[in-house]
């Protein structure tokens, strides 16, 4: 952590994105080199793993406003005024994920085992789905909390941020357990070491390109 700290100090997020940029072409570019080689399924597998991986960076770009462009919303567009003119803090709402972590985790292990006995247990590529679709609803509900549900004071209720948090969340469970796996089960054996480094590497391209998005959406 302090050497990319380091580095992303020293080049800057723009700088670093093309780098990380760089890396992530480089080793899908061996990746598919190594699957053309091997034939036909093996070929397939690693391009659904790479769509994969393109969609975690997505996921991860919009999943990290939490921590940045949200903050900036609950401190100036969200009425925090409690019981008794008590001011819930800003910085408490980033305590709603590993709440909400806590409490759902049991409950989506056990959802997908009782489905799982049953024949019914969603693949790979839909539990991708259903971590985007949760993350889209998150940002659908906020873009309807700030468009309807804005009062008098010029803000919005508590409600919907806790709520955004809860589905981002929800939405995270259901993609982020799931990515080793997948590439144990996609990814040419010889490289499935590298392959799981490219999942991590989807992880901070994703991380870093939040930071870039959210220093628009903050100014």
């Amino acid at each position: 952590m302090p050497i990319v700290y380091l580095l992303m100090a020293a080049v800057g997020a723009g700088v670093l994105a093309w780098i990380l940029s760089a890396l992530f072409v480089a080793l899908a570019l061996m990746l598919l080199v190594e699957a053309l080689r091997e034939g036909g399924v093996a070929r397939d597998k690693v391009v659904a793993m790479l769509v994969l991986f393109a969609f975690n960076v997505l996921f991860w770009m919009f999943f990290e406003q939490a921590g940045s462009s949200f903050n900036f919303l609950a401190q100036n567009l969200v009425d925090r005024r409690m019981l008794a003119g008590w001011v819930f803090p800003t910085g408490w709402f980033q305590s709603v994920n590993p709440a909400a972590i806590v409490i759902l985790a049991p409950l989506v292990a056990l959802t997908w085992g009782w489905l799982g006995a049953r024949g019914r247990e969603p693949s790979i590529p839909r539990k991708f789905g259903l971590g985007l679709l949760f993350n889209a609803l998150a940002f659908l509900l906020l873009m309807v909390a700030l468009s309807m549900l804005v009062g008098s004071n010029g803000q919005i209720p508590f409600w919907p941020l806790v709520l955004v948090y809860v589905l981002q969340t929800v939405g995270e469970l259901s993609l982020s357990p799931i990515g080793l796996s997948m590439v144990t089960k996609l990814a040419p054996l010889r490289y499935v070491g590298l392959a799981m480094g490219g999942w991590f590497l989807s992880t901070a391209i994703g991380n870093n390109l939040s930071g870039i998005f959210a220093g628009h959406v903050s100014g």
